[in-house]
């Protein structure tokens, strides 16, 4: 039933209007008599011949292997006058309706195709040929045609049954009556064989005799189906509303959810992954006169409160990121980690009782054997070969200074294979910078000399050695070459070039291989030479100087018209405050100035590196050439995994062997130096690296 039901009308067949009248007339009827009215039905004629005829048989219980030789002609049709041995009985009750007649012949149908497939099984002897289902319609379609009792049993190809040749019945219409309630009437009468379409239904038009409607209207009128008049818009409407409130209250309910969850996952995310402030005071400061001065969003009391607050605990250095606030309220990092890091940021010097480390191991390390440095005894260098016999592989002669990504210290790498790794990098470095053609013959050679007597000075194994010193000069040879640097330099003074070449072949000259609050805290010679103030570094410098003004002449070759030194006071300015640029204890205020002088100057936006270096300052360009060498120190970080991964584990190596000095002198054993615990190979700060240097 439709919501309302004065929009259809009842057509029904196969019961009786009488029949359906004797109900809703009757006093304990619970329908109501007006919900049928207009109910239309299309009565056949009983076929009592028929009718008798079924009453004779009756389907008895049988075998289904008898059905085909017993109710099967021998062509396979139905075949009912064959029931002879009393498989049928009288049906019960009798038949007085139509129905009954359909019914049998339908079963007949049915059983005649089941019988059918039966037969086809046992005669092929194969049943797989698809599912029972397919092959009885299969079988009820092609194969069953036969004269039943209500008419021709055909099928069409959909398994409907196709319509009686001939049928012929009246129209009944069920209509109010004042006395009795509601009387059925003739209406019209339906012929199958009229020769007239117009005539299959005939419909009456006399008065009294006409099809009357739900509605009360009468035929020949009909009344449309309501969808344009009577079309229930309000309740749709309703109902529409309603299931979109019901949405926008479930949308509202899922967002909030969303929303919690969001902020709790932002959370673990931001617990997880939190990255130090690296933005100095004065590029907050800048920052904020910025958006002061611009018509966008203007900063709040609030902010201006907090970088007052942040301008007067940083006073001493605008220049440095406030880290040690921030390493002291995440819980990204170890304690060891947060140590190393505030370790560079401080470089003070530290006693024993402040150190943030746990433990205090006695000399015999509870009978642990450790291996033993000379932290003040540096190797004097040792060079073994002549300039001539340098060689480079053909293989990295387009890599050196081009390939960000070249290997230097693996089993297979060609460079590490080298009797001597510096000099290869340095010689195909001078084609790379552009000066094979502006460098004399004699300095190239006096260089080379140079260069071998350096890597004489480094150690073989761990970290710094003498692979490291020829990795960083390639990568600071790369950045110099791939940004455009080094031909902008080679514009106006091509010396800067080598004075950047020089600096990254000795920034790690004689390394004692320990850090500097080591040789700080045991106040070896070196330290106290240098008021431990970047004590590695300025001991690298200093016997790398010696080397080239007292054994190679190299300023004579380069700066022979020289008189007034300048030159050779700007080269020697600029490999001094490139090598000190390595120290740790200057990184973060390195960072900071570069980021706010040059990487966010407006000044320098969207033009060339050519345009950029003509328009610095001086400072500014020492400041980029500073910046280019300590990505170059700490670029390997960025190599493929594997590489990297080497590196690392040289590192962490050489920090184990200190951690095994410091306890064999019964000091504290520093952070991430203590071979017992997680060191920078761990999984636990496996990305500290990155996070500390991106």
């Amino acid at each position: 039933m439709g919501l309302d039901v004065h929009s259809f009308s009842w057509f029904i067949a196969g019961t009786t209007v009488e029949k359906i009248l004797s109900v809703i007339n009757s006093d304990s009827t619970r329908f109501t008599p007006n919900l049928f009215r207009g109910l239309t039905s299309v009565e056949l004629p009983f076929m009592e011949e028929k009718a008798k005829l079924l009453d004779q048989v009756h389907m008895s219980n049988f075998k289904p292997d008898e059905i085909q030789k017993q109710l099967l002609d021998l062509d396979g049709n139905p075949a009912p006058a064959k029931d002879t041995s009393g498989m049928m009985d009288k049906i019960s009750g009798g038949v007085d309706n139509m129905e009954t007649l359909y019914m049998y012949d339908a079963v007949w149908a049915a059983a005649a195709a089941y019988a059918r497939v039966q037969g086809t099984n046992t005669s092929d002897g194969d049943s797989g040929r698809g599912s029972f289902g397919s092959r009885f319609m299969q079988a009820l379609v092609n194969g069953t045609s036969f004269q039943g009792l209500s008419g021709l049993v055909e099928f069409d190809k959909h398994g409907d049954r196709k319509a009686s040749g001939k049928m012929k019945g009246v129209v009944m219409n069920l209509q109010p009556d004042g006395k009795l309630g509601y009387t059925g009437l003739v209406v019209g009468h339906v012929d199958s064989h009229a020769l007239e379409p117009e005539h299959v239904v005939d419909l009456n038009t006399r008065p009294g005799d006409v099809l009357m409607w739900p509605n009360g209207d009468y035929f020949p009128k009909v009344p449309s189906d309501g969808t344009a008049s009577r079309f229930p818009w309000r309740m749709i409407v309703a109902s529409v509303s309603a299931c979109l409130a019901v949405l926008v209250l479930l949308s509202l309910c899922f967002v909030l959810r969303i929303w919690k969850l969001q902020r709790k996952v932002n959370a673990l995310v931001d617990e997880g992954t939190a990255r130090l402030d690296l933005e100095s005071p004065l590029h907050k400061i800048l920052d904020f006169l910025k958006r002061y001065d611009s018509r966008g969003k203007v900063p709040t009391r609030e902010e201006a409160k907090e970088l007052h607050d942040l301008v007067l605990a940083n006073s001493n250095n605008l220049q440095a990121p406030d880290l040690t606030s921030q390493l002291k309220k995440t819980q990204v990092y170890s304690k060891g980690v947060a140590t190393y890091i505030l370790d560079f940021i401080n470089a003070t010097w530290r006693d024993d009782n402040s150190s943030q480390s746990s433990e205090h191991f006695p000399p015999d390390m509870n009978g642990c054997t450790f291996s033993t440095v000379e932290h003040t005894t540096v190797e004097e260098p040792n060079m073994v070969m002549k300039p001539c016999e340098i060689s480079v592989p053909q293989e990295l002669q387009s890599r050196i200074g081009s390939d960000f990504f070249l290997d230097t210290v693996s089993d297979e790498s060609l460079l590490a294979r080298c009797q001597s790794p510096m000099g290869a990098i340095c010689l195909q470095s001078l084609e790379a910078l552009g000066l094979s053609s502006l460098m004399p013959t004699k300095g190239v050679d006096k260089l080379a000399e140079f260069v071998l007597h350096i890597e004489g000075g480094y150690p073989d194994t761990l970290y710094h050695c003498k692979l490291h010193g020829a990795d960083v000069t390639h990568r600071l040879v790369t950045i110099l070459n791939r940004t455009g640097i080094a031909q902008a330099i080679n514009e106006q003074d091509w010396v800067l070039n080598v004075a950047m070449l020089i600096a990254g072949a000795v920034h790690d000259y004689r390394h004692p291989q320990v850090n500097n609050n080591f040789l700080v805290q045991q106040e070896s010679s070196m330290a106290l030479q240098f008021n431990d103030q970047a004590v590695a570094e300025n001991f690298a410098l200093r016997e790398s100087r010696k080397l080239l003004c007292e054994q190679i002449d190299l300023r004579g070759v380069l700066f022979g018209n020289d008189s007034h030194k300048d030159r050779w006071r700007k080269f020697g300015s600029t490999v001094i405050q490139s090598v000190l640029a390595t120290d740790m204890s200057q990184h973060f205020q390195i960072l900071g100035r570069f980021t706010t002088i040059i990487a966010e100057n407006p000044k320098y936006k969207n033009k060339c590196t050519s345009v950029m270096w003509k328009e610095m300052s001086d400072e500014q360009r020492l400041l980029t050439l500073q910046m280019a060498i300590k990505v170059a120190d700490l670029g390997h970080n960025s190599l493929p995994i594997e590489l990297s991964k080497q590196w690392v584990q040289r590192l962490q190596d050489e920090f184990f062997r200190q951690g095994d000095e410091e306890a064999r002198l019964g000091m504290r054993i520093s952070p991430l130096m203590d071979r017992r615990k997680p060191g920078w190979c761990s999984n636990s700060d496996a990305c500290f690296p990155q996070n500390c240097f991106d």
